[in-house]
């Protein structure tokens, strides 16, 4: 039994790790869902269960879309899909996810 609920959104997300070279990588997909535990990401990469990520999604706005709020958070793959038409990865975030204080937005 899930302990939070989910909620179909498809927004942009940008997902950041380091590779095994120490290099910060870099994907921009969309999501599929979100909770306060997590988030599934829509994409053909195939991080490894267990990787260490920084998230942040873009939230709508009423007015421009590019100019909603964001959220940002730690997490870890959980589960990767890699067939079908849900392929992509579900994060379980380290303590959800959280607009940024006003030093991380400069």
């Amino acid at each position: 039994m899930r302990r939070s609920v989910r909620y179909r959104l498809s927004v942009p997300i940008v997902v950041l790790w380091e590779n095994e070279r120490g290099i910060i990588q870099r994907e921009q997909a969309i999501t599929r869902d979100l909770s306060t535990e997590g988030v599934f990401v829509f994409s053909t990469l195939a991080l490894a269960r267990g990787t260490h990520v920084t998230l942040e999604v873009q939230l709508p706005s009423f007015g421009d879309p590019a100019r909603g709020p964001r959220l940002v958070g730690h997490g870890q793959v959980v589960r990767v899909d890699r067939e079908g038409e849900n392929r992509g990865f579900a994060i379980r975030t380290d303590s959800g996810l959280s607009f940024p204080s006003a030093n991380e937005n400069a």
